[in-house]
């Protein structure tokens, strides 16, 4: 699925929990790439691996996890077969991440100054005074009010928002090629989660920084996103630009992800739709279709076979057997 300009690619990505009696496998056979300057979409219910992806892409496994199998090509090099040393030098400064919890990512015993002044001197060699202009320089880049009179302020001192500024500007410190996203806007109020997106489009225009943005909200995957791929137990069920899968879903979660998106022509009385069913238990894995027992279109072979990716439209790929006939 990758082109000559992929900033990155992900093939065959399987990451397993390596629990007993049998490994737990949270990503499994996932395959995607991020072009320069493009902004991924990566969407699906919780417990879908999402988190566990980016987690895999910056080496940032628990101990019980492990890339057992694919390759994650970051500028010519595979992460997963690099040194720790090599690695180190590609997080925080070409590849960062954004976590999910404002509220708990900053240390809430150190100001804002220390915090990202800590990131830029782990990979660049400046002064005592560069360092003090490059975090001013950030802080205004993210939108912190008279930065200069905050930069002694501990976390605590700052509001949901603010904080969520700060640590895009710690993942900016040192210019990476790719920022990855966790949920960034899940702790914030409607408001504050405009003016985030916001802010992470003017950043991308303004230093050409790809973005994988990890969401359950697909309102924030149409705003944001020019590709999406739809995650469910652990797979890539559907990838295409976004366009695409808002005109013609074609895997039928995602049909039920985007037919249960409350809309203003719902009249009084009327329930939204939902999809039947819980996301699958992850170490009793169903056979076949991992989606089969959820899904309304199920065909007899859907209960025993495994689909491949199909070739739906140009660039838009569907793992179901609905589509079997097109090959």
């Amino acid at each position: 699925m990758g082109e000559p300009l992929d900033l990155l690619s992900v093939k065959n990505l399987r990451t397993y929990f390596l629990t007993k009696p049998k490994p737990i496998k949270a990503v499994d056979d996932v395959s995607f790439s991020i072009r320069q300057g493009e902004t991924l979409g990566l969407v699906g219910e919780s417990g879908s691996g999402k988190t566990m992806t980016a987690l895999s892409i910056l080496r940032l496994l628990p101990n019980s996890a492990k890339i057992v199998n694919g390759e994650i090509i970051f500028n010519g090099k595979d992460l997963a077969r690099v040194s720790e040393a090599e690695m180190r030098e590609v997080r925080g400064n070409k590849i960062s991440m954004i976590f999910q919890d404002p509220m708990t990512s900053l240390n809430p015993v150190y100001n804002v100054r220390f915090q990202i002044s800590e990131a830029i001197l782990a990979h660049k060699k400046m002064r005592r005074s560069e360092v003090y202009q490059r975090v001013l320089e950030l802080l205004k880049l993210v939108g912190i009010p008279s930065p200069e009179n905050r930069l002694r302020d501990f976390p605590h001192e700052f509001s949901g928002g603010m904080r969520q500024r700060i640590m895009i500007a710690i993942a900016l410190a040192c210019n990476p090629q790719l920022l990855i996203a966790d949920e960034p806007t899940t702790a914030l109020d409607v408001t504050i989660q405009a003016q985030v997106l916001e802010l992470m489009k003017e950043l991308r225009a303004k230093i050409g920084t790809s973005i994988l943005l990890i969401t359950h909200d697909l309102g924030v995957i149409a705003e944001m996103c020019d590709r999406v791929a739809v995650m469910y137990a652990g797979q890539i069920v559907e990838y295409a630009d976004v366009y695409s899968v808002f005109k013609n879903p074609t895997h039928p979660y995602t049909v039920g992800l985007l037919r249960s998106l409350p809309g203003l022509n719902i009249g009084l009385g009327r329930k939204l739709y939902s999809i039947e069913g819980v996301v699958p238990d992850m170490v009793n894995m169903p056979s076949g279709c991992r989606f089969h027992p959820r899904c309304s279109k199920v065909m007899d072979r859907c209960r025993t076979e495994a689909p491949p990716f199909y070739i739906v439209e140009p660039k838009h790929y569907s793992r179901c057997f609905l589509y079997s006939d097109l090959e």
